[in-house]
């Protein structure tokens, strides 16, 4: 689990600095980098098998692996930078947020909140679901602001996996010495 957490979370800094350090501003970004992201999902789960994850865990991923591989192939397909696209990369982003969201919350149904995991997927589970919130909540938004969300939901989730990554499994009670 930890070495998939560390790919995501490589993934998400990879995309978070490729929108906040880029000069291109455009829906066209947004929707490669969209696409860059969900490819990842895909790969941190290809990554898991290799690793010998146990199966349960795999199994629980695979959801949202085949959601990731749906949503990066309708990021690819007929992209420019016109208006019409900044709407297909507005809605992307809100199903996408949507999507992950909803699953991490059955992931910490699964899981259970008392556990590390649990409260690791609850944390995801609310940063996907505040990206959606925004773009439903702020019809109006232009094209900076968009990418500038993206981008730093990017980074925050990417730092937050980063912890779960590398942060202590055993919550052992402490021992007197």
């Amino acid at each position: 689990m930890r070495v998939t957490l560390g790919f995501r979370a490589l993934a998400s800094l990879a995309g978070g600095m490729v929108i906040t350090f880029s000069q291109s501003k455009g829906p066209l970004q947004v929707l490669l980098v969209l696409a860059g992201l969900a490819i990842a999902q895909v790969l941190a789960l290809a990554i898991g098998a290799l690793v010998k994850v146990k199966r349960d865990e795999l199994l629980a991923q695979m959801p949202l692996a085949t959601f990731a591989a749906i949503i990066a192939v309708l990021t690819l397909l007929n992209n420019s930078n016109t208006a019409e696209q900044f709407d297909k990369a507005r809605w992307l982003l809100i199903i996408w947020g949507l999507i992950s969201g909803a699953f991490g919350v059955w992931q910490v149904r699964r899981l259970g909140f008392a556990s590390r995991d649990g409260k690791d997927w609850a944390i995801s589970a609310g940063l996907a679901l505040s990206l959606a919130a925004t773009y439903l909540l702020i019809p109006q938004m232009d094209i900076i602001t968009m990418e500038g969300l993206f981008g730093a939901y990017l980074v925050i989730d990417g730092v937050h996996l980063a912890l779960a990554a590398t942060g202590p499994r055993s919550q052992g009670k402490p021992t007197a010495s």
